[in-house]
Formats: structure tokens, C-alpha cells, sequence
């Protein structure tokens, strides 16, 4: 397990949070690298079929992940006070497995380039709160590692993520939730994937920016 070494805000301007940004962004490419790796288990299934209970079908869900880490970059590179930049990511036809794990891993480098270079004051839309680039990284970490998990369920690949990871994830977007419970588990609990012992699912959920 790598060691998180997290630095407190500096009002004075950029030092400690551009270690933060760096840090992230390798968060970032760490996930991308164990979500490809988990991928190439699934090469010889259809894509075509659903990724769990979601309602798109597995390219699609790609397309999405893709699709998130390319407007978060923008919002980055093109700051904005309402709205996301108006455009998407498409996929070029229905690209073979290898070809979507390169999707995955082309957009999610423009995004971690982008979260270590942006400057560490800029804000940017996003419709659970205004966020800066820790928020942006965390939040395309997530969508990777919650929608990887969808991908397994309707491909039947094996998927558990870096404890460490999981961890970074909540204590960023969702604090006070973790507490001593297990991580993975604890992460699709909070973002609407299963009951937990003591918990019953959540069919409405939110993450919160922090404006970081």
C-alpha cells in the first residue's frame, strides 16, 4: 500500500496544494492501471450486454467513464460558472476490448495531466458543488472505481479495488462515512450499489465538493 502523505490547505498560495494535486493525479493513473488490468479478464465476453443494474450496456459505460474524465479536464482548462463545456466523448463504432481499455486510458491521462498542471486556486461547475482539482480527480476516481465494479457485474470479471484508493475516495468526497468499517464495501454502499449489514441501500445518494 502506497503511504498518503496529506498536506493542510495554504491559504498563502500554491506550495502544499500542487503536492496535493500531484498526489491525486497519481491516485488517478494507479486507478486507471488496476481498472485496465482487471479489463483484460473480460476480453472474450460481449460488451453489448448490460453493466449491472445500470441501464447502458458495457461499451457504453466506457464511453461515460470516458466522457466524465474528459469534461472534468475541461472544466479544468475552461473554467465555467453554470454548466459543463457543451461537448461529449463518442466511441468510434464498437471498438474491441483492447480498444476501450485504451479509451480508458488516454482520457484518464488528460485528466491526471491536467489535475497536476491546473492551477491550484481554479474553481470550476459541477452540480454537486463548485470544485477545484482535488475535487475533480477524486471525482474521476470515483466514477472509474464504482462503474469499473458495474462493468464486472455484467461481465463477470473479479473486482476489488486498493483498499487505499477506496479510502482517498471517501474521505474526499463523502467524510464522516468511512469510520471503521470496510472500504470497498463502504464506497458502493455510498454511492447507491448494496445494502450493508447495518445499512439498507441507497436509491438516492450525493457526493459533496469541497471546493478544493
Amino acid at each position: 500500500m502506497r503511504t498518503w502523505h496529506h498536506q493542510p490547505h495554504d491559504d498563502s498560495g500554491a506550495g502544499t496544494r500542487v503536492s496535493d494535486q500531484e498526489a491525486w493525479a497519481d491516485e488517478l493513473d494507479e486507478a486507471v492501471r488496476v481498472a485496465v488490468v482487471a479489463m483484460r479478464d473480460a476480453d472474450a465476453a460481449d460488451w453489448s450486454v448490460q453493466a449491472g443494474s445500470l441501464e447502458w450496456d458495457c461499451r457504453t459505460t466506457v464511453c461515460h467513464i470516458a466522457s466524465d474524465f474528459v469534461g472534468y479536464a475541461g472544466q479544468l482548462t475552461a473554467p465555467q460558472a453554470h454548466g459543463y463545456a457543451p461537448f461529449d466523448v463518442a466511441l468510434d463504432g464498437a471498438p474491441d476490448p483492447t480498444g476501450l481499455r485504451d479509451v480508458l486510458r488516454a482520457t484518464g491521462g488528460m485528466l491526471s495531466s491536467v489535475v497536476r498542471t491546473a492551477g491550484s486556486q481554479t474553481l470550476s461547475w459541477h452540480p454537486y458543488g463548485i470544485a477545484g482539482p482535488l475535487d475533480f480527480a477524486a471525482m474521476g476516481t470515483l466514477e472509474l472505481l464504482v462503474h469499473t465494479e458495474d462493468l464486472s457485474r455484467g461481465l463477470g470479471f473479479p473486482w476489488n479495488p486498493p483498499d487505499d484508493l477506496c479510502e482517498r475516495v471517501l474521505t474526499h468526497l463523502f467524510p464522516g462515512i468511512a469510520g471503521d468499517s470496510e472500504l470497498w464495501p463502504t464506497l458502493l454502499w455510498a454511492t447507491g450499489r448494496i445494502a450493508l449489514e447495518t445499512l439498507p441501500q441507497q436509491h438516492t445518494w450525493r457526493w459533496e465538493n469541497t471546493g478544493t
